[in-house]
């Protein structure tokens, strides 16, 4: 039987993204959430009808992300499009 464990209170429950990684981009972001779901450059860019170009431009900070990139990026990997920002 499984048992869940009291709470730490030295523990906060909430932790800013920002905390752990200091120096996370939305490059880096970009690329992390597109390894998470295992899709290469050309599977990312063809569910945005854009190029793997742009996608490479894109997690190697030659390019930055528009706000409406990031809305469909958001909307394409289910998360806040403000990660991207």
């Amino acid at each position: 039987m499984y048992m869940m464990s009291e709470p730490d209170e030295n523990v906060s429950p909430r932790i800013n993204a920002k905390e752990v990684f200091p120096d996370a981009n939305p490059a880096m972001v970009l690329r992390g959430f597109r390894g998470r779901m295992e899709w290469t450059q050309q599977e990312l860019a063809d569910k945005l009808g854009t190029t793997q170009n742009c996608i490479s431009d894109m997690e190697s900070g030659k390019r930055s992300i528009s706000k409406a990139m990031a809305v469909r990026l958001g909307e394409v990997l289910d998360i806040a499009y403000k990660v991207f920002l």
